[in-house]
């Protein structure tokens, strides 16, 4: 009634009733909503603490997923207070709600549109001050750490600001400076930030990260301090916990640790955490290089390990790096592969360990076909009895192998009191005091993660197929394990068990004379000269594999010239001779033993003078930069390659990027090619003739090029099926309350990710236009994983936004299938709507210009 008298919109009553109503019937509500939802989130936020912990705890995309329906509850009580109260005193913090509530979302591009939009249209209110440390948290997300840092040099730089927006900036410095690993910067920040911060929870978290950074630097005495500080907060018994567990590992007194990370193994409720405890022990044996006792605790901690993926991934990654530095590669390798089944893509020095991984796996496996080869070779010089003897003791070792291995089967229930996760001394141990299988619940998690744990140690990582436990094995197993091949690597290395192709016979007549069920132990043996040179290639193939990775992945140069020598010695007739005896050359001489180096320098200089190598060793600058220019050429081919796969994608912005790339090659001889996939690119939709006329100047250009009639071909066909496009639906009215609109440039690039858009009244029902798009994509583009978001783009009008297209023909595809579909948009009841496809970059400038009319404009033009 209140609202509906006469000339009250311009009264100061007007004004009352709407600040009141805006307040405390939208804004009001939804902010306390968002409180609560912020709490929760702190609480769930999933810390890894083998990681420096985020300085904000906002959750992750799981439990987004929890609080994303009552986020939507707050973005549609500020939306209305927006809508129905435009003139309150209210609307900027209703966004800044909006705002906040897209990037608890996790949809940081919707959040740092709306932040932006409050930095430019209310620069002096509290959440327009407070945006610029959104939108700085939001590029943090984001990953652009450019963004973010020039975002906070305009805070430091901006006089204006007020103290508490200064106060805290220092949270949101220390988080960038986390992010680009600038510790001792991240540290500065954060104690200036701790004077400011209320709230115990608060303080212990960052009493923790400071901790966390000062041991980063290593100073170990402020890292001692501060988590002694965390105790001292009482804070939650994880973050406590763990703050002991940086006591001791900060600890230069060995003794002292070992009696202390003891001590908590007492105290039942840590039987959760003795992974870590074996972990933290582990980390100290190392630093006095008791490397035994060191893996002795990591296997102990690995088979601890229940539910913590990330404990057991570093367990697996110390053991293989431990190895690694013996030197045992086959150990090292065998752990690395355990680890890569644990290991998160986000770990700091992923991309070292998959390479150390990869390079191990080359090695080994070079390294079994060596064994393997050597094995085979002397089998086939021993006579039949022997031979028969020998073969006779590996099926009997098999036959007890296999025995007991059942026998280990059948005692598995005991296995937790035959292997307690402490030794037997430690109090308080209650998986020791398992008495009888009868007491075991087979469905027990627990059970079954020591049961898993103890089927690793026993039998390794295995693939999920049948007959897994055979015994039938080719001949590479029966090399006697006590004489291994490599001088170098004295440990044992499995065999492979897969299927071999079987020789011939006929050769070995009392080879007919064995019985059928044993013939597989001698299919293998090369007896026959073709055999034999079969295996001696593969031998020489290995070795000097085998050599060039010691060489150049492993920088090993002393074991890589022992496997160069031995395939020289040993086939000094090989192909791969010139190379191995070049790689000599530079090794004695990095190794400053000049006479081998000589040694080997005279020979290729006698025995292969003109080649690359002997240029090498005489000239090498000129004969790199020759290397150089074949190399370019290479890369150019690379390069063309790669842009044409673009190309096939409608990867337009990619094609341009690369034709733009190639003008750094002096003799580019591909760039009539590379600009005839960019005009095609480019203008294949474009319906205003321009890629005839590009292509008319493209045949000018490239008179003689063979690529040049395509060219001719494609402008008389286009000029026979020329045809215009239809325009699109007119836009919405421009809305006349919306701030001043910059005069846009939006730029077409049709190979860029693109969203469809859809605009329609704000009156209009949203729940009934996102439930329509929302049934569709579920029923129709699921494949897809279309993503539906909703906005403001001004008091007059809502955006409905459907995202994840990766390029314009996709997008295209989804917004022709809706305008084929009669009942699709009168089923929404709305009269006055408009459609369209928009990149992302474009959307962003549409959403910070509101200039929906200058988009349509633009539109027609290009699409």
């Amino acid at each position: 009634v209140l609202s509906s008298c006469k000339g009250m919109k311009d009264s100061k009553l007007a004004a009352f009733y709407h600040n009141v109503t805006a307040k405390f019937n939208g804004y009001f509500n939804g902010k306390e909503k968002l409180l609560d939802i912020e709490a929760r989130l702190f609480e769930t936020h999933p810390d890894n603490y083998n990681t420096i912990l985020d300085v904000f705890a906002v959750g992750d995309e799981q439990s987004a997923k929890g609080v994303a329906g009552d986020l939507d509850i707050v973005i549609k009580k500020a939306s209305r207070v927006i809508l129905k109260h435009p003139t309150s005193n209210w609307i900027d913090d209703s966004y800044f709600l909006i705002a906040k509530a897209n990037y608890y979302k996790r949809d940081y591009f919707a959040a740092l549109e709306s932040f932006e939009y409050l930095q430019q249209r209310y620069p002096n209110s509290k959440p327009g001050q407070e945006a610029p440390l959104w939108i700085i948290r939001c590029h943090l997300k984001m990953e652009k750490y450019n963004e973010a840092q020039a975002n906070i040099s305009a805070l430091n730089l901006n006089k204006k600001v007020k103290p508490e927006i200064k106060q805290k900036l220092y949270l949101v410095e220390s988080e960038y400076f986390i992010k680009t690993e600038q510790y001792d910067r991240a540290a500065e920040r954060l104690e200036l930030a701790l004077k400011y911060v209320k709230g115990k929870k608060y303080k212990a978290r960052y009493y923790f990260i400071l901790a966390q950074l000062y041991q980063k630097i290593g100073n170990n005495q402020k890292a001692t301090d501060y988590y002694k500080a965390v105790i001292k907060k009482n804070p939650v018994y994880e973050l406590a916990f763990q703050a002991k567990i940086g006591l001791a590992d900060v600890s230069s007194n060995q003794k002292e640790v070992e009696n202390y990370l003891k001590r908590l193994t007492r105290d039942e409720k840590n039987i959760s955490y003795y992974d870590q405890i074996y972990y933290v022990l582990a980390k100290s044996e190392l630093k006095y290089n008791n490397k035994d006792k060191a893996i002795d605790y990591l296997k102990q901690s690995v088979a601890a390990s229940q539910q913590n993926r990330n404990q057991k991934a570093l367990s697996y990654l110390m053991l293989a790096d431990v190895y690694f530095s013996l030197p045992n590669y086959p150990n090292s390798k065998a752990y690395y592969d355990s680890a890569a089944n644990f290991i998160d893509k986000s770990y700091p020095g992923y991309e070292r360990f998959k390479s150390r991984q990869e390079t191990l796996s080359q090695l080994i496996g070079n390294l079994i076909i060596i064994q393997r080869e050597d094995s085979l070779q002397k089998l086939s010089v021993m006579s039949s009895d022997q031979l028969k003897t020998h073969v006779a003791k590996i099926i009997a070792n098999e036959q007890l192998q296999a025995t007991q291995n059942q026998a280990n089967m059948d005692n598995s229930a005991n296995i937790i009191s035959n292997n307690p996760p402490l030794n037997n001394t430690f109090p308080g141990n209650n998986l020791n005091q398992v008495k009888s299988v009868s007491g075991v619940n087979f469905s027990d998690p627990t059970w079954l993660a020591r049961g898993s744990a103890d089927f690793l140690k026993r039998w390794g990582r295995r693939p999920l197929e049948d007959n897994w436990r055979r015994k039938d094995k080719p001949v590479a197993n029966v090399q006697n394990p006590n004489d291994p091949l490599d001088p170098i690597i004295t440990n044992t290395v499995k065999q492979d068990t897969g299927k071999f192709t079987s020789p011939k016979l006929d050769n070995n007549t009392y080879l007919t004379e064995i019985p059928a069920d044993q013939q597989r132990y001698y299919q293998d043996i090369p007896f026959t000269a073709t055999q034999k040179n079969i295996s001696n290639n593969k031998l020489q193939e290995a070795m000097f594999a085998v050599g060039n990775i010691y060489y150049a992945s492993l920088k090993e140069p002393a074991k890589a010239a022992f496997y160069y020598e031995e395939l020289i010695r040993r086939f000094p007739n090989t192909k791969n001779l010139l190379p191995a005896r070049y790689n000599l050359y530079r090794i004695y001489s990095e190794l400053k033993e000049t006479e081998k180096a000589n040694a080997q320098k005279e020979y290729i200089l006698t025995n292969f003078p003109g080649t690359d190598y002997a240029q090498l060793i005489q000239n090498p600058d000129q004969l790199r930069d020759q290397f150089a220019q074949r190399n370019k050429n290479q890369a150019l081919e690379t390069l063309y390659s790669e842009t044409y796969e673009a190309y096939s994608k409608n990867q337009c912005g990619k094609v341009h990027q690369n034709v733009n790339e190639s003008e750094r090659f002096q003799k580019n001889y591909l760039k009539a090619k590379f600009e005839y996939l960019d005009i095609i690119c480019q203008y294949r939709n474009d319906s205003s003739g321009r890629l005839i006329d590009s292509l008319k100047s493209f045949t000018r250009r490239f008179p003689g090029d063979e690529v040049t009639k395509q060219a001719v071909g494609l402008i008389e066909y286009l000029e026979r099926k020329k045809k215009e496009k239809s325009a699109v639906i007119k836009p919405l009215p421009k809305d006349t309350s919306a701030i001043s609109k910059p005069k846009t440039a939006y730029k077409f690039d049709d190979g860029l990710p693109h969203y469809y858009i859809f605009v329609y009244p704000a009156s209009a029902d949203e729940n009934l236009v996102k439930t329509n798009y929302s049934n569709l994509n579920t029923s129709k583009y699921a494949a897809q994983k279309l993503e539906i978001m909703t906005s403001l783009l001004d008091s007059a009008n809502q955006v409905l936004v459907v995202k994840n297209f990766v390029n314009f023909r996709n997008a295209f595809t989804y917004m022709d299938d809706l305008q084929r579909d009669v009942a699709f948009y009168p089923a929404m009841k709305i009269k006055n709507y408009t459609a369209y496809l928009i990149s992302d970059e474009n959307y962003r400038m549409l959403m910070r210009t509101k200039d929906l009319a200058g988009y349509a404009e633009w539109y027609k033009s290009y699409y």
